[in-house]
């Protein structure tokens, strides 16, 4: 299989080559035999495909401009500085706290409520097959003002081509909202359990950058929808012992000008959202141990 996650670069690119100028061509040599330990052959292809379709275009761009040309890219590896290690690995007792508090809760009914406004779109729009338009369109209703969604609401037939665009390339997460305790910023993420796949978590950069703040705590609000629609909903600290177990980290993206993006495996979600009394468990020991491994990057 060979697409913009599974080549290494361009061996033959056009004159001018960035990333507003991506015209090349690749040859056998450039496609990666194996990825993240599975060989690239037809009976992984699925699970390769899986992979590929939870990666953003924007972020194989920057990886293929920066191996192709050695053109530094817009985006850079995040150095933190002493005082801004210590704000990242206080990250994890900043969310151990934010788990335990009303906060919290004031968060997660947030979020439940502006997901059962457009509960009956949701259930549409999981209908799509487009992984990256279903994604985004969900983002969008759950996190619209009234005006907005009441024009997705009108629009649903055709949002492939009317979908608000957001820049993200500073942010981090789909909804933020500041607490007395903590200023917190969430990923949106719908799964369909009926369908496998390996959806992006972050950013790898984005992420450090964010948690070298002093008052932040990130967070999945994951949204489960089965045959019937939504059935079940988490909000999850990115530190949760079932995600960091469960984090791709895309290897290839080494030697690259930033560490590239990490994904969660579909099923760990599933899990998450299958436990009807589901509670954050944060392991502080597993959660620093991983942030060095991000920072060794």
């Amino acid at each position: 299989m060979a697409n913009t996650s599974f080549i290494h670069k361009l061996s033959h690119s056009s004159r001018g080559f960035s990333a507003t100028n991506i015209k090349g061509s690749f040859n056998g040599s450039d496609i990666i035999r194996q990825y993240n330990g599975i060989d690239n052959r037809p009976a992984n292809f699925d699970n390769l495909f899986d992979i590929h379709s939870g990666l953003d275009w924007e972020d194989n761009l920057i990886r293929l401009v920066d191996t192709t040309s050695k053109i530094k890219p817009q985006s850079t590896k995040f150095i933190p500085t002493e005082n801004e290690m210590q704000l990242i690995f206080g990250s994890v007792n900043r969310a151990l706290s934010f788990i335990t508090s009303e906060s919290y809760m004031e968060l997660y009914d947030d979020l439940n409520s502006r997901c059962e406004r457009c509960k009956n779109e949701i259930t549409v729009a999981s209908l799509i097959e487009n992984t990256n338009i279903r994604g985004r369109l969900i983002e969008s209703l759950i996190t619209a003002d009234e005006t907005t969604l009441q024009f997705l609401r009108k629009s649903i037939k055709d949002l492939q081509h009317e979908l608000p665009v957001y820049d993200t390339r500073n942010g981090l997460g789909d909804y933020s909202r500041s607490f007395d305790n903590a200023d917190t910023f969430t990923d949106i993420k719908t799964k369909v359990v009926y369908l496998s796949s390996n959806p992006k978590a972050f950013n790898i950069d984005k992420f450090l950058r964010h948690m070298a703040m002093d008052k932040s705590v990130f967070l999945f609000f994951f949204i489960g929808i089965d045959e019937d629609g939504i059935f079940n909903t988490a909000l999850c600290s990115v530190y949760h012992t079932t995600l960091i177990d469960n984090m791709i980290t895309q290897d290839h993206w080494s030697g690259c000008s930033t560490r590239g993006v990490v994904q969660l495996k579909g099923a760990a979600i599933d899990e998450i959202l299958y436990d009807k009394d589901f509670k954050n468990t944060i392991d502080p020991t597993r959660s620093e141990t991983y942030l060095r491994y991000l920072l060794s990057l």
